[in-house]
C-alpha cells in the first residue's frame, strides 16, 4: 500500500493536510479531515493491464487534487480494493486444492488441461472473477465445468 500526506496551502479549519492512499494505483482514497471530506475514486480504469498502468506513472498530488476539486456529486463514488486476507488465502488455496483433486478425478473427462497445464499462477488467477474476488469452490467447479464443456464441443466439431 502507498500513501501520501502533503500540505495544500490552502486553510479551512485550519491548515489543510490531506492523505491519500493506495492498494494498486488504481482506486485511491483520501481523507481530509479539516473539512470532514473521506472519498475513494477510480484513478485508472480497471481494464488496464499492470505493464499500461506502469507507462502512466505512479499517483500524486496532482491525481489526487483533480478529483477533489472535481464535482464528485456526478461522479460515483468506488470501493477501495481488499487486501486479502489470511482467511481468505487459506480459503482461495483450499478452494484451489478441491479444484485439482476434481481434476485428477475426472481427469478422463475432459478435465486433464487443468492437470497437465496448470501451474500455481494458473491455479490462482483461474479461481478468481474478473474482479479479482476469489471463487467459492462450487464457483469455480461451475467455471471448469464450462470451460471443458466448450473445449469438448470444440473437440467434437474438429473430428
Amino acid at each position: 500500500m502507498r500513501t501520501i500526506t502533503f500540505n495544500t496551502g490552502r486553510m479551512y479549519n485550519g491548515e489543510q493536510i490531506i492523505t491519500a492512499s493506495s492498494v494498486d494505483g488504481r482506486v485511491i482514497t483520501f481523507k481530509d479531515p479539516s473539512r470532514g471530506i473521506e472519498y475513494t475514486f477510480q484513478n485508472v480504469a480497471p481494464w488496464y493491464e499492470d505493464e499500461e498502468l506502469a507507462l502512466l506513472g505512479d499517483w500524486d498530488e496532482r491525481s489526487v487534487m483533480s478529483w477533489y476539486d472535481g464535482d464528485r456529486k456526478n461522479r460515483p463514488e468506488v470501493q477501495p480494493p481488499q487486501q486479502p486476507t489470511t482467511e481468505s488465502k487459506d480459503t482461495m488455496k483450499s478452494t484451489i486444492e478441491k479444484a485439482k483433486q476434481f481434476a485428477k478425478d475426472n481427469y478422463e473427462s475432459g478435465f486433464d488441461v487443468y492437470v497437465e497445464c496448470y501451474g500455481k499462477a494458473e491455479w490462482e488467477e483461474e479461481a478468481k472473477d474478473e474482479h479479482g474476488k476469489a471463487l467459492t469452490w462450487s464457483q469455480l467447479k461451475a467455471k471448469m465445468k464450462a470451460h471443458v464443456s466448450l473445449r469438448e464441443e470444440m473437440r467434437s466439431n474438429c473430428y
